[in-house]
């Protein structure tokens, strides 16, 4: 039919930026269905996936990072001062 556009079914589109970011979340716990992991693996482009596993990493280690300093200032508020 020539006026209408063609339509394309979902998984021939590719995955959306939230979809890649849940497999990488989910990659990152451990935890994957094999159904997942293989329409993930037919879906997701390969270098959005380590994009998004780059900025989850830093993400982590930042969080990481400020979680440190916020308990070593909680400690040394909480120590007494002896002088």
């Amino acid at each position: 039919m020539e006026g209408q556009p063609s339509r394309v079914p979902a998984a021939k589109l590719g995955a959306g930026f939230w979809q890649t970011v849940r497999a990488v979340l989910w990659s990152f716990f451990g935890v994957r269905r094999r159904a997942d992991y293989e329409r993930d693996a037919v879906q997701l482009n390969p270098v959005a996936v380590i994009i998004a596993g780059v900025m989850a990493a830093a993400a982590l280690c930042r969080l990481a990072t400020r979680r440190r300093q916020f308990n070593r200032a909680l400690i040394e508020t909480k120590e007494p001062n002896n002088g």
